[in-house]
């Protein structure tokens, strides 16, 4: 009696012992579906098991309109949102989805040509993928947003609606494009294993020309490892200072200027710049702008020739006008001095015909 009485209780303390370790394992997950939803489901399954096929489709259609993001139980203990389960579903039945085609076939057709009128909208474009992916106008619409993507520089997004695509009925007439775009998806995405995927079954396909443009497209995003590069890093720069210091290291007279500008007042002398006065270039890259008064040059920093000059012509009409600058600041060393202004350039040009000051 009294090993009775003992193994017993040793008993229910090691059941307890596991009923409180198995309750404190599991951590309850709350689902997010709708039990419209499923009341819906459960009368598209009584319309298709009575042959209402029609009637059925536009069932499941509404459960993917209305009830986009809820969860639905897919293949036991698996939730997919209400859009994809309604895709497996329609999919699954060769009689349902031949319905279901039927049904939206000339809305889908309807809805792409109105979201590539006047021009590719990317938001339409999406909608319909989204909505009528089933049909064959869906498929477009999706091959055509994956597209719009890639111009945009989002490979993923691309990526992401073209593995919507996988299993489509119709995916075989689109097939060759639809690798193309999966295979440029992984190669601007850094994605190597859908790159290789897609581009091993664009070979088996046999589309060559594909291929070709894909490996051009990978070479120039390749960085090349030139052993001359790091030998360049690896040896310090070396440059001969001038003696003494604060000399120039060359220059250069760009004052030799073929001609003489009208002056603004025929019965006036022009003005010249004087021989001390300095003209100070405007550095951009390897481009030195130069402006004399009677030339704007652009000259190479390396070779120091001209790359391109603009000579100063005042308009022939009689109604130009004209304004006057003041060049009698002793502060300013260049009254002549080029601005940048992103793609503009800007000078004063001319020679006035008042003395200076």
């Amino acid at each position: 009696m009294m090993r009775v009485f003992i193994c017993v209780p040793a008993a229910w303390m090691t059941l307890g012992v596991m009923c409180i370790s198995l309750g404190m394992a599991q951590t309850p997950v709350y689902i997010e579906d709708s039990p419209d939803a499923e009341d819906l489901a459960k009368q598209a399954e009584r319309l298709v098991r009575q042959q209402r096929l029609t009637d059925a489709a536009a069932i499941y259609q509404k459960i993917a309109d209305e009830f986009t993001f809820k969860l639905m139980q897919r293949d036991g203990e698996v939730y997919v949102d209400a859009l994809r389960w309604m895709r497996h579903k329609v999919v699954a039945d060769a009689e349902l989805l031949k319905a279901y085609r039927n049904l939206y076939g000339d809305a889908a057709t309807q809805a792409l040509n109105e979201a590539l009128q006047p021009r590719p909208d990317l938001e339409s474009l999406e909608a319909v993928a989204s909505k009528y992916l089933l049909c064959e106008a869906g498929l477009e619409a999706t091959l055509k947003v994956a597209a719009l993507f890639l111009e945009r520089a989002e490979p993923m997004a691309a990526g992401n609606i073209l593995d919507d695509a996988l299993g489509h009925p119709d995916l075989d007439t689109h097939r060759a494009t639809w690798h193309q775009l999966q295979a440029a998806a992984g190669l601007f995405g850094r994605d190597m294993p859908r790159l290789e995927e897609h581009s091993k079954a664009l070979a088996d396909l046999n589309e060559t020309e594909t291929l070709k443009q894909l490996r051009q497209w990978q070479s120039s995003m390749t960085v090349r490892n030139e052993n001359h590069i790091v030998k360049h890093l690896q040896t310090p720069f070396k440059v001969e200072l001038p003696q003494p210091l604060g000399q120039p290291l060359y220059t250069l007279d760009v004052m030799k200027i073929d001609g003489v500008p009208r002056a603004i007042n025929n019965n006036r002398r022009p003005a010249f710049i004087t021989k001390d006065q300095q003209v100070i270039p405007t550095a951009d890259g390897d481009v030195l702008y130069v402006n004399t008064g009677t030339v704007l040059r652009a000259i190479d920093r390396s070779s120091l020739s001209d790359v391109w000059t603009k000579p100063f012509r005042l308009p022939d009409t009689d109604g130009s006008t004209i304004r006057p600058v003041v060049t009698g600041n002793k502060n300013v060393r260049d009254h002549y001095g080029v601005l940048i202004d992103g793609n503009v350039l800007v000078a004063v040009m001319g020679r006035g015909s008042l003395a200076r000051g």
